[in-house]
């Protein structure tokens, strides 16, 4: 009996300490990641700006190569989507839009998980 009651009370420690950590832990994280392209920045802004192209460089695409995208809006502009869905897991069913172009020096993106996760989080390419 004496050994249930202990590990009872180590039990609701753990839980407990577990619970103050998560508490105090940030709410939002961000990662960042850095290559260099030897190419003029402008030919390489025009290039990544078109949702299109990003089929190219995209962890969806290449985890799913049967993925469905579509496209809504003027491609490379704000308020262009690409929309995709997959029967892979991991892949789901999501959309990225454009929210906010700064020629030659920034594209941000709003990225909503529909599916997979149901979430919703902020991106950005910086030249």
């Amino acid at each position: 009996m004496i050994f249930i009651k202990r590990l009872l009370v180590i039990l609701i420690l753990f839980i407990s300490i577990v619970l103050i950590v998560a508490y105090f832990m940030p709410k939002e994280y961000s990662v960042e990641r850095e290559i260099t392209i030897n190419k003029p920045a402008d030919s390489v802004f025009k290039y990544v700006r078109s949702l299109k192209n990003q089929n190219e460089f995209s962890v969806w695409a290449k985890r799913d190569p049967k993925i469905t995208i579509s496209y809504k809006g003027t491609d490379g502009a704000v308020g262009a989507v690409s929309s995709w869905k997959s029967n892979v897991k991991e892949v789901g069913v999501g959309e990225q839009e454009i929210t906010k172009i700064t020629e030659n020096r920034r594209l941000d993106f709003a990225l909503r998980f529909k599916k997979t996760y149901g979430r919703y989080c902020n991106w950005l390419y910086v030249y």
